[in-house]
């Protein structure tokens, strides 16, 4: 049985210096990815590729780890993201990263290197 192939949006967020690299040769094996544009700032910085990938599953979590080198060519786009905070809910942003943390959806790792610990 032939497997259905998905074509997926990604987001990777790194440094400046390494964003110069990566628009040469791609992506390396082991890269992760997000789904989400705002983990991919967070975790990786403000340099934001968004990629395409040809995916025979749909991903299911928020993250994906690439099993193969990512070629330029399926860069879509490179943006710098301004993280300039217009709003702020302090309280409900806390209550869900608590949940999201104690449900799974988190790994503590990614969280201690979020945190710079």
């Amino acid at each position: 049985m032939k497997k259905e192939i998905h074509w997926q949006k990604f987001y990777h967020g790194t440094t400046k210096a390494n964003a110069k690299i990566i628009e040469k040769e791609g992506f390396k094996r082991g890269t992760f990815f997000s789904t989400h544009l705002e983990s991919a700032v967070g975790f990786g910085g403000r340099y934001v590729f968004e990629v395409s990938m040809k995916l025979d599953f749909k991903p299911t979590y928020w993250e994906y780890v690439s099993e193969r080198r990512i070629p330029a060519r399926q860069i879509i786009r490179l943006c710098i993201v301004d993280r300039k905070i217009l709003f702020h809910n302090a309280k409900l942003g806390d209550r869900m990263f608590t949940t999201a943390l104690t449900s799974g959806l988190i790994k503590t790792s990614y969280l201690l290197e979020y945190l710079g610990v």
